[in-house]
Protein backbone atom coordinates (compact mmCIF):
# COMPACT_ATOMS: atom_id res chain seq x y z
CA UNK A 1 0.00 0.00 0.00
CA UNK A 2 1.37 3.39 -0.92
CA UNK A 3 1.84 6.01 1.75
CA UNK A 4 -0.67 8.25 -0.04
CA UNK A 5 -3.41 5.63 -0.20
CA UNK A 6 -6.54 6.38 1.76
CA UNK A 7 -7.47 3.46 3.97
CA UNK A 8 -11.09 3.11 5.02
CA UNK A 9 -11.36 3.67 8.77
CA UNK A 10 -7.96 5.37 8.73
CA UNK A 11 -8.65 7.05 12.05
CA UNK A 12 -8.15 3.70 13.83
CA UNK A 13 -4.72 2.08 13.43
CA UNK A 14 -6.21 -1.39 13.96
CA UNK A 15 -8.54 -0.89 11.01
CA UNK A 16 -5.63 0.32 8.89
CA UNK A 17 -3.57 -2.74 9.88
CA UNK A 18 -6.58 -4.97 9.22
CA UNK A 19 -6.94 -3.63 5.68
CA UNK A 20 -3.21 -4.03 5.10
CA UNK A 21 -3.50 -7.66 6.24
CA UNK A 22 -6.43 -8.17 3.86
CA UNK A 23 -4.29 -6.88 0.99
CA UNK A 24 -1.64 -9.43 1.97
CA UNK A 25 -4.34 -12.13 2.24
CA UNK A 26 -3.39 -12.59 5.89
CA UNK A 27 -6.98 -13.14 6.96
CA UNK A 28 -6.18 -14.30 10.49
CA UNK A 29 -4.27 -11.11 11.32
CA UNK A 30 -6.97 -9.03 9.64
CA UNK A 31 -9.66 -10.73 11.72
CA UNK A 32 -7.73 -10.02 14.92
CA UNK A 33 -7.22 -6.36 14.03
CA UNK A 34 -10.86 -5.79 13.11
CA UNK A 35 -12.10 -7.64 16.22
CA UNK A 36 -9.92 -5.40 18.39
CA UNK A 37 -11.19 -2.25 16.65
CA UNK A 38 -14.77 -3.34 17.23
CA UNK A 39 -14.20 -3.74 20.97
CA UNK A 40 -13.82 0.04 21.27
CA UNK A 41 -16.27 1.08 18.53
CA UNK A 42 -18.99 -1.48 17.84
CA UNK A 43 -20.45 0.62 15.02
CA UNK A 44 -17.21 1.11 13.05
CA UNK A 45 -18.48 0.18 9.60
CA UNK A 46 -14.99 -0.20 8.15
CA UNK A 47 -13.96 -2.63 10.90
CA UNK A 48 -17.22 -4.55 10.62
CA UNK A 49 -17.04 -4.93 6.83
CA UNK A 50 -13.31 -5.69 6.97
CA UNK A 51 -14.08 -8.42 9.49
CA UNK A 52 -16.70 -9.81 7.13
CA UNK A 53 -14.12 -10.01 4.35
CA UNK A 54 -11.53 -11.61 6.65
CA UNK A 55 -14.07 -14.24 7.75
CA UNK A 56 -14.83 -15.08 4.12
CA UNK A 57 -11.08 -15.45 3.53
CA UNK A 58 -10.93 -17.84 6.49
CA UNK A 59 -13.90 -19.78 5.03
CA UNK A 60 -16.03 -18.91 8.06
CA UNK A 61 -19.06 -18.06 5.93
CA UNK A 62 -21.73 -18.33 8.64
CA UNK A 63 -19.85 -15.85 10.83
CA UNK A 64 -19.25 -13.63 7.79
CA UNK A 65 -22.99 -13.58 7.09
CA UNK A 66 -23.77 -12.69 10.73
CA UNK A 67 -21.16 -9.92 10.65
CA UNK A 68 -22.61 -8.60 7.40
CA UNK A 69 -26.13 -8.60 8.84
CA UNK A 70 -24.90 -6.65 11.87
CA UNK A 71 -23.22 -4.12 9.59
CA UNK A 72 -26.27 -3.84 7.35
CA UNK A 73 -28.46 -3.11 10.37
CA UNK A 74 -26.42 -0.06 11.39
CA UNK A 75 -27.90 3.36 10.73
CA UNK A 76 -26.13 4.53 7.54
CA UNK A 77 -23.58 7.27 7.95
CA UNK A 78 -21.08 9.04 5.70
CA UNK A 79 -19.16 6.62 3.53
CA UNK A 80 -21.42 3.63 4.21
CA UNK A 81 -22.53 3.18 0.57
CA UNK A 82 -18.92 3.25 -0.63
CA UNK A 83 -17.88 0.83 2.13
CA UNK A 84 -20.57 -1.68 1.13
CA UNK A 85 -19.68 -1.21 -2.54
CA UNK A 86 -15.99 -1.93 -1.77
CA UNK A 87 -17.00 -5.02 0.20
CA UNK A 88 -19.13 -6.20 -2.72
CA UNK A 89 -16.17 -5.87 -5.08
CA UNK A 90 -13.88 -7.76 -2.71
CA UNK A 91 -16.41 -10.54 -2.17
CA UNK A 92 -16.97 -10.85 -5.93
CA UNK A 93 -13.23 -11.25 -6.38
CA UNK A 94 -13.30 -13.91 -3.64
CA UNK A 95 -16.14 -15.66 -5.54
CA UNK A 96 -18.57 -15.23 -2.65
CA UNK A 97 -21.32 -14.12 -4.99
CA UNK A 98 -24.44 -14.25 -2.80
CA UNK A 99 -22.87 -12.11 -0.09
CA UNK A 100 -21.37 -9.83 -2.72
CA UNK A 101 -24.85 -9.18 -4.11
CA UNK A 102 -26.12 -8.46 -0.61
CA UNK A 103 -23.35 -5.90 -0.12
CA UNK A 104 -24.18 -4.17 -3.40
CA UNK A 105 -27.89 -4.24 -2.55
CA UNK A 106 -27.20 -2.58 0.78
CA UNK A 107 -25.05 0.03 -0.96
CA UNK A 108 -27.87 0.75 -3.42
CA UNK A 109 -30.37 0.96 -0.55
CA UNK A 110 -28.21 3.68 0.97
CA UNK A 111 -27.44 5.48 -2.30
CA UNK A 112 -29.81 4.51 -5.11
CA UNK A 113 -28.36 7.22 -7.34
CA UNK A 114 -24.88 5.72 -7.71
CA UNK A 115 -24.57 4.18 -11.16
CA UNK A 116 -21.33 2.40 -10.27
CA UNK A 117 -23.05 0.26 -7.64
CA UNK A 118 -25.49 -1.13 -10.24
CA UNK A 119 -22.65 -1.73 -12.68
CA UNK A 120 -20.66 -3.62 -10.05
CA UNK A 121 -23.71 -5.65 -9.13
CA UNK A 122 -24.20 -6.56 -12.79
CA UNK A 123 -20.68 -7.97 -12.95
CA UNK A 124 -21.61 -10.53 -10.28
CA UNK A 125 -24.48 -11.66 -12.47
CA UNK A 126 -22.19 -11.83 -15.51
CA UNK A 127 -19.75 -14.22 -13.82
CA UNK A 128 -22.71 -16.37 -12.81
CA UNK A 129 -24.04 -16.35 -16.41
CA UNK A 130 -27.21 -14.55 -15.29
CA UNK A 131 -27.21 -12.27 -18.30
CA UNK A 132 -30.81 -11.05 -18.11
CA UNK A 133 -30.27 -9.86 -14.54
CA UNK A 134 -27.04 -8.18 -15.62
CA UNK A 135 -28.82 -6.44 -18.50
CA UNK A 136 -31.37 -4.92 -16.14
CA UNK A 137 -28.64 -3.58 -13.90
CA UNK A 138 -26.63 -2.17 -16.81
CA UNK A 139 -29.83 -0.41 -17.92
CA UNK A 140 -30.36 0.95 -14.39
CA UNK A 141 -26.81 2.33 -14.37
CA UNK A 142 -27.47 3.98 -17.73
CA UNK A 143 -30.74 5.50 -16.49
CA UNK A 144 -28.73 7.22 -13.78
CA UNK A 145 -25.80 8.17 -16.00
CA UNK A 146 -26.66 7.90 -19.72
CA UNK A 147 -23.04 8.45 -20.83
CA UNK A 148 -21.64 5.64 -18.63
CA UNK A 149 -19.51 4.03 -21.33
CA UNK A 150 -18.61 0.83 -19.46
CA UNK A 151 -22.28 -0.07 -18.94
CA UNK A 152 -23.13 0.92 -22.51
CA UNK A 153 -20.35 -1.30 -23.91
CA UNK A 154 -21.30 -4.25 -21.71
CA UNK A 155 -24.96 -3.96 -22.68
CA UNK A 156 -23.99 -4.01 -26.35
CA UNK A 157 -21.93 -7.20 -25.80
CA UNK A 158 -24.68 -9.10 -23.97
CA UNK A 159 -26.30 -10.56 -27.13
CA UNK A 160 -22.91 -11.95 -28.17
CA UNK A 161 -22.39 -13.49 -24.72
CA UNK A 162 -25.89 -15.00 -24.84
CA UNK A 163 -25.13 -16.58 -28.23
CA UNK A 164 -21.86 -18.02 -26.94
CA UNK A 165 -23.64 -19.45 -23.89
CA UNK A 166 -26.41 -20.99 -25.96
CA UNK A 167 -23.83 -22.52 -28.36
CA UNK A 168 -21.93 -24.01 -25.41
CA UNK A 169 -25.14 -25.53 -24.03
CA UNK A 170 -25.75 -27.49 -27.27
Amino acid sequence: MSADAVVPGGDDDRVVRGHEALEDKDFKTAKTQFDEALTSDFSNIHARLGLCQALVGLDELKDAEKTFEAAASLEPGPGFAKAFNRLGISLRQMKTFALSLQAFSRASDINSGDHVIYYNMSLVHIVQFQLDEAAGLFEKALEIKPDFIEAKNALEKLPIWKNVLSENEK
